[in-house]
């Protein structure tokens, strides 16, 4: 495997339940859920060759991850004809709380 395809699936491993909280804030059901986790991976890599400081590489996939999710509810949102009012610092503080939560049941 090219050393760009195994970088690539340890950053998606590291951060695959960072991902998944990301898609059950944003997505409205299963099947949306799964819809999206797909599309946060391919947003993720294409912009992976991009990545030049590895060390932000985390941080960078979040924030694609976010972006993506609020592109992709605008989209569903339209297209079903739902209106969809929300403030990205309150869904990001909703995922990072949640992260907390989760990381102090793991050290318990």
């Amino acid at each position: 495997m090219p050393t760009d395809d195994r970088k690539f699936l340890e950053l998606v491993t590291e951060n695959r339940n960072r991902i998944l909280r990301v898609c059950r804030v944003y997505a409205w059901n299963s099947a949306d859920h799964d819809d999206l986790y797909q599309e946060i991976l391919v947003q993720v890599w294409r912009g992976f060759p991009a990545l030049k400081e590895t060390q932000f590489a985390n941080t960078w996939l979040y924030r694609v991850a976010i972006n993506t999710a609020i592109s992709f509810t605008r989209k569903l949102a339209s297209s079903t004809g739902r209106v969809v009012h929300f403030e990205q610092a309150d869904l990001t503080r909703t995922i990072e709380s949640r992260q907390t939560t989760e990381d102090n049941r793991r050290q318990h």
